[in-house]
């Protein structure tokens, strides 16, 4: 069994469009994320991962 977690990420305000998707691919890129995907509001990405857990 594992965790699933949905983190909301912002990043800097000043950031540029190139530097924003450079951004989403090196999350991307992190072990044990499943997608990013950038959303509109308070937040700029949205990012899930899943996590292995061992229980007895």
């Amino acid at each position: 069994m594992g965790l699933r977690a949905y983190l909301l990420v912002k990043v800097k305000d000043s950031i540029e469009q190139g530097e924003f998707t450079q951004a989403i691919k090196e999350v991307e890129r992190e072990p044990g994320v499943e997608f990013v995907d950038p959303v509109i509001g308070s937040f700029d990405m949205m990012v899930m991962v899943n996590a292995c857990t061992k229980l007895k």
